[in-house]
């Protein structure tokens, strides 16, 4: 009686544990490699043939960005998001700067706003640019392995 009480007792803080997991901590959705389908920079659209370069690619806060350049080197940087925040946060440095921006998943397209003047102040509240804020708008397709 004592033993199956035991387990009973054990089956149910494994549940518990698993339940909560779930509920509490949100998959991180930006894993793995996207391909830029289009860049607008302060209102204006970059040229197609550097959106076609231009690759992200997020692997457990590590980030390789491949960028518009013609060498195709990648560079690498790191990250963190905040998928608790709406809309939901992401902050990445690469090199010396910091970028502090907003993201979405929608099944395998991600888009990415952030500020481009190195202030997280100036986070984006929104999925757009203008002439007058430093901000960076791209749209990913997410890359099949």
């Amino acid at each position: 009686m004592k033993r199956a009480g035991l387990t009973i007792l054990a089956a149910g803080v494994l549940l518990a544990l698993g339940t909560a997991e779930g509920r509490g901590a949100e998959k991180d959705d930006v894993q793995g490699t996207w391909v830029a389908t289009s860049i607008e920079v302060n209102g204006n659209p970059a040229p197609a043939n550097e959106v076609r370069r231009t690759r992200f690619a997020f692997r457990g806060g590590k980030l390789l960005v491949r960028g518009a350049r013609d060498d195709g080197r990648e560079v690498e940087g790191n990250y963190k998001t905040d998928p608790g925040k709406s809309p939901k946060q992401v902050d990445f440095t690469i090199g010396n700067k910091s970028f502090a921006g907003i993201y979405e998943v929608r099944g395998d397209e991600l888009r990415l706003c952030f500020e481009n003047g190195g202030r997280a102040e100036n986070r984006p509240k929104k999925f757009a640019t203008n002439r007058q804020d430093e901000l960076v708008l791209m749209v990913f397709k997410r890359q099949k392995p």
